[in-house]
């Protein structure tokens, strides 16, 4: 499970909910990024609905999953990264070697053009 200071709060989520960035979109998630400044660690939110899990067992697990794939890899990358992870109903058929190949290659894409982004202005 991520710490709770690496994970986004209800006030910051609603914020970032408004706001445009970077959106990886993989078979088993949506990834919406944002590059912050002035923090410590990247954070990140998992977000599952009663659409794609019925069951609040269901929602848990797959919103542990996430927390799990995203406290097991290095997010320690040039730029903080503020995310929302929003899962989607194939994920709960996934392994979680699969979901986690996805979430490494879906990070690398967003930290690389939000990256580039930086480096352009």
């Amino acid at each position: 499970m991520l710490p709770r200071r690496k994970r986004i709060g209800k006030k910051l989520f609603e914020k970032i909910l408004t706001n445009k960035g970077f959106f990886v979109d993989s078979s088993l998630f949506s990834l919406r990024v944002f590059s912050i400044q002035n923090e410590k660690d990247s954070r990140f939110a998992c977000v599952v609905s009663k659409k794609n899990a019925q069951s609040a067992v269901e929602r848990n697990r797959l919103r542990r999953l996430c927390y799990r794939v995203l406290s097991e890899i290095d997010t320690k990358t040039k730029i903080q990264l503020l995310g929302i992870v929003s899962l989607k109903k194939a994920s709960l058929l996934s392994t979680h070697e699969e979901f986690s190949s996805q979430m490494k290659e879906s990070l690398k894409k967003a930290s690389q053009f939000l990256d580039g982004k930086q480096t352009n202005r």
